[in-house]
């Protein structure tokens, strides 16, 4: 009978001082960007915006103009366009809504009283439709938005509704600074790099990444105008007062995934409500749900995955795993992030081959 080889395994306690200072530190990393998430997310989106902009900063340079001009006058003028289009939402939708909340009670009565449906719907609950008040459920509704909890809930959604805009405007203020220190940034990170070669390598592989978030961005703004289109035709054919600026705000939310469509529809709903026309209001719910389904599983996967070269089915379950992991957010950054985890691992194998080769 063979002897059984023993095998001894010995771990120095250098090693093991090695293992658990790596453990610390990733706990702590974690620990710190865990605080810091925010800060790192505006300062990743005004990155975006910087060098998604760069090539129409450049071509203007070319024109005999100054570089600062440049960045100057594009910068201001995506951010004008942004505050025109913003303002065309908001203010015909604020006119609106003195005569929406006084039709709303009169249009909810209609509407019980002339949809039979409705009323056998309600009938089948053992309430007789006659019963109901809707005029004192209203203003019962309403006062109990001056309760506390509710008042606080409130505060609560204005507080995340100002930093939200706090969030916008910061990043729009970092995204030109940033065009401004590009040109620095990149020649003082090159500079640490001793080795030419691997020097205009790592230039190659960040301009790489920079043109991938460009054309993310611009995927994005596709995405947005597409959502516009099919819902502005949506909307008219089903006679929806204020179409248009309803469609824009739909366009405009397309950049907050799952919540923005949520929003986008609710407004038109009861808009419609108001108006009593039901089955308006149904339409619209249906109209939006489908167009829904075809943004989540078709429009965004062809887009994305020919604007960042990924995988339609990829972008999909990033977009998915992102917002589990970080809600709406994480969905929103999870394209941007996958493709330069991508790039940066079709580098490294590139170089691993590069080495074998030679």
């Amino acid at each position: 009978m063979d002897e059984k080889q023993v095998i001894k395994i010995e771990i120095s306690k250098d090693t093991i001082v090695r293992v658990m200072l790596v453990c610390v530190l990733g706990l702590g990393i974690w620990y710190t960007l865990s605080r810091v998430w925010d800060v790192f997310i505006i300062l990743f989106l005004s990155y975006i915006l910087s060098v998604a902009l760069r090539p129409t900063i450049k071509a203007l340079s070319k024109n005999n103009r100054s570089k600062a001009v440049s960045i100057i006058v594009v910068h201001a003028v995506f951010s004008l366009l942004l505050v025109l289009v913003t303002g065309f939402i908001i203010v015909p939708i604020v006119n609106e809504l003195p005569n929406l909340f006084q039709n709303l009670e009169s249009s909810l009565e209609n509407i019980v009283t002339n949809y039979g449906f409705i009323a056998d719907f309600i009938k089948l609950w053992g309430i007789d439709p006659s019963s109901i008040d809707i005029g004192n459920s209203l203003r019962e509704t309403f006062k109990g938005f001056l309760s506390m909890d509710l008042l606080q809930q409130g505060i609560g959604f204005a507080n995340n509704v100002i930093g939200v805009a706090v969030a916008v405007l910061t990043i729009f203020i970092i995204s030109p600074s940033l065009s401004f220190m590009y040109d620095d940034m990149m020649i003082g990170i090159l500079n640490l790099i001793a080795d030419i070669k691997k020097r205009k390598n790592i230039h190659n592989l960040i301009e790489t990444i920079n043109e991938k978030m460009g054309y993310w961005l611009q995927g994005q703004l596709i995405l947005c105008v597409i959502i516009f289109v099919f819902s502005w035709i949506i909307l008219s054919l089903l006679s929806v007062p204020l179409a248009l600026p309803l469609a824009l705000l739909a366009g405009l939310l397309e950049v907050i995934p799952n919540l923005g469509p949520l929003i986008s529809a609710i407004i038109p709903v009861v808009i419609a409500i108001a108006g009593g026309n039901i089955y308006q209001a149904i339409g619209v719910i249906v109209g939006f749900v489908i167009l829904q389904q075809i943004e989540n599983y078709f429009i965004v996967p062809k887009v994305m995955s020919k604007s960042v070269s990924l995988p339609s089915l990829a972008i999909l379950l990033t977009v998915l795993v992102g917002g589990k992991l970080m809600g709406p957010l994480g969905a929103f950054i999870s394209i941007p992030v996958a493709a330069i985890v991508k790039i940066i691992i079709d580098y490294s194998i590139s170089e691993r081959e590069k080495k074998i080769r030679n």
